[in-house]
């Protein structure tokens, strides 16, 4: 299955021009597009939108 982070980054730039106040992290395994990602994270220059590493199901816990 592709989780696409790509797409959910430019998703999140999207709904936060909608909704200023809405924080996204994204948290995981990066399929591989880790450079990618932070590139467009980095372009969009929003604090909102992070990516936060892989995490094991205690952490995520804590981030959810």
């Amino acid at each position: 299955m592709d989780k696409n982070p790509l797409a959910f980054v430019k998703s999140a730039e999207y709904l936060s021009k909608k909704f200023p106040s809405l924080q996204f992290q994204i948290a995981g395994a990066d399929g591989g597009e880790l450079s990618r990602v932070n590139l467009e994270i980095k372009r969009i220059s929003n604090p909102n939108i992070i990516y936060i590493g892989v995490k094991s199901l205690q952490e995520m816990d804590l981030v959810l």
